[in-house]
Parts: C-alpha cells; sequence; structure tokens
C-alpha cells in the first residue's frame, strides 16, 4: 500500500511524509503537494517532536507539523448520484429502457432489451449521454430521433427515490461535528433539483448556497468544486470530496488539493485507478465511514 493510503478497511500507512514533502504528489515542481498525505504525518510522531510548530520552518514543514489540529477536516463536498443514493438502481436502468424504446422505433433489426445492454456495455467508456449518441451513429439511426431518446432518458420529472440507508445517519454526523455540507452535482439542472427534493435532501442542500450544479458532463467539475469551497471559506486542505467516479469525482478533487473519498458504487465500483490524478485518498464501502477519517 502507497504511503498515506487506505483501503476499505481503512488502515492507514502513513509515514511516507519526507519523501511527498520534498517532492509533492507528482515529482519534483509538478502538480499539488497531495496535503493529505502530510496529515498523516502525526502517526509517525511529528507533533511530539514539536509543538507548536517553530515559525521559523518553511510553510510546508510548519504545515506538517501542525496537522494534528482536531478540527482541520471543516467541510464536506458530496456528489449526488451513486453517493447519496442509488442512481444506476433507482434511475438509470429505467432510463435507458426508455431511451432504447424511442431508438428502437429506427432500429428494426434491434430490440428494447438489446439496445438497452449495448447502452450498458459503452456507458463505462462513453457516458449516458455518449453511449446513446453511439448507438446512434452505429446503426444509422435520425438524428431527431437520438435527441428525442436524449430527451427522455433525462426528463426532468423524477419518480419516488430514497438515499442509501446510511446516507441521512452519515450527513447528520457530519453536521454535529461541525463540518459544513456541500454537494456539486452534474445533470440537468431541472433533474437534479427534483432528485434531491425527491430524496429529502432539500434540508442539507439548497441551491444558491450550498448546492452546485455542473451541467456540462463534457467537462470537468473542478471550477464548481473551487467555487464550493470558496463560497464556504474552506482552503482545499479543509476538505474532503466524496464520490463515485474515479475520472470525474476523485480526478477533480486531486486537482483542487481536497482530500479525495472514492464511494465504491455505481458504473466505477469495480475499476481501478489509470492514472495517479484519479487514485483516492480514501476507498470506502459505506457512508459512515467517513465518520471515522474526519475523526482520525
Amino acid at each position: 500500500m502507497r504511503p498515506g493510503a487506505s483501503g476499505p478497511d481503512g488502515h492507514l500507512d502513513a509515514c511516507g511524509l519526507r519523501g511527498r514533502v520534498q517532492s509533492g504528489r507528482y515529482g519534483p515542481g509538478g502538480g499539488r503537494l497531495h496535503q493529505s498525505r502530510l496529515q498523516q504525518g502525526r502517526r509517525c510522531g511529528l507533533q511530539d517532536l514539536l509543538w507548536p510548530p517553530d515559525p521559523g520552518l518553511l510553510g510546508i514543514e510548519r504545515y506538517a507539523l501542525s496537522i494534528g489540529s482536531p478540527d482541520r477536516v471543516r467541510g464536506a463536498i458530496f456528489d449526488l448520484d451513486d453517493t447519496l443514493f442509488d442512481c444506476t438502481g433507482q434511475l438509470t436502468e429505467p432510463a435507458r429502457q426508455r431511451a432504447s424504446a424511442v431508438l428502437v422505433q429506427d432500429s428494426p433489426t434491434h430490440d428494447v432489451e438489446a439496445l438497452t445492454e449495448l447502452q450498458t456495455d459503452l456507458v463505462v467508456r462513453l457516458g449516458s449521454s455518449g453511449a446513446i449518441r453511439e448507438i446512434g451513429r452505429l446503426h444509422g439511426i435520425p438524428d431527431a430521433t437520438v435527441a428525442e431518446a436524449l430527451e427522455t432518458y433525462n426528463r426532468d420529472d423524477v419518480p419516488p427515490i430514497a438515499p442509501f440507508p446510511d446516507a441521512i445517519e452519515t450527513l447528520d454526523g457530519l453536521v454535529a461535528l461541525g463540518v459544513t455540507l456541500t454537494c456539486v452535482t452534474t445533470g440537468r439542472r431541472g433533474r437534479q433539483l427534483a432528485k434531491v427534493d425527491r430524496l429529502g435532501l432539500d434540508r442539507y442542500f439548497s441551491e444558491g448556497q450550498n448546492l452546485y450544479i455542473h451541467d456540462d458532463p463534457d467537462t470537468p467539475k473542478d471550477d464548481d468544486l473551487n467555487r464550493a469551497l470558496s463560497d464556504a471559506g474552506l482552503l482545499p486542505d479543509q476538505a474532503l470530496s466524496v464520490g463515485d467516479k474515479l475520472d470525474a469525482d476523485v480526478a477533480a478533487g486531486n486537482r483542487i488539493g481536497v482530500t479525495t473519498v472514492r464511494y465504491r458504487h455505481g458504473r466505477q465500483k469495480n475499476a481501478e485507478p489509470e492514472t495517479e490524478i484519479e487514485r483516492p485518498d480514501h476507498d470506502i464501502l459505506r457512508l459512515t465511514d467517513l465518520i471515522s477519517i474526519i475523526k482520525r
């Protein structure tokens, strides 16, 4: 296990501090210093060596020696889909079937089940909308029909849905610890707002206050994460970013410098990081594990 990393069991190997301080996550001078690695330095006894930190130390050395502060994690930024509720099971599968029912009108050699399975295969590489467009391209389906399928897939009305069993417990527990809650979700504005309302999460997240909707799935959500941090008055090293997708949630969180937590659910639940930027600081199987992470 790499220094500072954690697995689903929460075990930490934290004594790789020196190399991280010297080189940062991406080598000398490259990219952000992965501060969550430094946050584990207290497990190597640094706070016992010098406390309070010597004012003459370099900034990063002072940070490494001051990480024992119990309030160092002050905020948590959540993704929504497949992070706070089972979007794949409750919404995605029915949506794929609706889209397939539209596409099959101009693809008579296929049936709804076959096109739904094809969407499932393509979505890992292309995303939901990209999969529908690719089916249209592969089978010569008219653009108007593809557009109708996309509209049907992404319709704003949301049926009754429920959060994960431990989601409310976790959010309440974080609030009790004084942690500022924020949600940055990707999707169509009307549909994402409807999800929040249906899930009963509007008492935690409100647009214009701490709910941010990233409506362009083809671009990273870094700017929205940075805006969420700024509005909450948080520095990157004071916040966790929690999400299920390595290439979207974890990568974006790593780029802006927050501590990243990967929740294993959704279409990427069994995926492994393809690049260092996709490697999370923590890997959890239950949302309630966040409480333990913050209390460390």
